[in-house]
């Protein structure tokens, strides 16, 4: 049974929900449209990073609410955005190296995969022992829907393995050494290559 979960959004599910989700949905549409070149996206990699650096000093107007209510605090505290950079990396070497239907199926994966946990677990009652912020309606949820929207792309076979196994390892979580990589760089590439593989 689901439960009535009546908490307050918290910082994670609207940076998911309302930035995460429809930023990377459009960068997936735009990399299958081939309208996201390394020549576009370099240049704003800079800049974001710059705006970055500037906000640790001072805030900047527009920004500051974006920061304020979509932002994690141990981030405001390194680099606020930092995840959002990441973000843009992983889409440049996707762009990169990889075709654009298999970029887009990879992107958009990243963006309903790493989403969608948190809109059904808010109601889950099973946990995970994957995870232990996630639960076991969240997860599934996550690689189903993944895997149909990446379909939009590739087929959906390895749209499915792709999304099953890249969200896996985003809810057991990779580590080099005591670092842990961040999951908007990892769950995009590991896509791809599944999907390269399999394709």
């Amino acid at each position: 049974m689901f439960s009535n979960n009546s908490k307050p959004l918290s910082v994670d599910f609207k940076r998911n929900m309302f930035w995460h989700l429809p930023a990377h949905a459009l960068f997936a549409v735009l990399i299958y449209f081939k309208l996201l070149p390394v020549t576009f996206l370099l240049p704003f990699l800079l800049l974001c990073i710059i705006l970055s650096l500037i906000y640790k000093r001072w805030e900047i107007p527009g920004i500051k609410w974006a920061i304020k209510h979509l932002e994690r605090k141990k981030n405001l505290e390194t680099l606020p955005g930092i995840e959002g950079i990441i973000s843009i990396i992983a889409v440049i070497i996707i762009v990169a190296f990889f075709s654009p239907k298999i970029g887009a199926a990879s992107v958009m994966i990243l963006a309903v995969g790493d989403s969608i946990p948190f809109l059904v677990g808010r109601y889950g009652a099973l946990k995970s022992s994957l995870h232990k912020n996630r639960n076991v309606e969240g997860i599934f949820a996550g690689i189903v829907c993944a895997s149909l929207c990446a379909w939009a792309f590739v087929p959906l076979f390895p749209a499915f393995v792709a999304a099953l196994v890249s969200l896996l390892f985003e809810f057991t979580g990779i580590k080099i050494r005591h670092l842990k990589i961040n999951d908007n760089f990892y769950i995009p590439i590991i896509s791809a290559i599944i999907l390269t593989i399999l394709l």
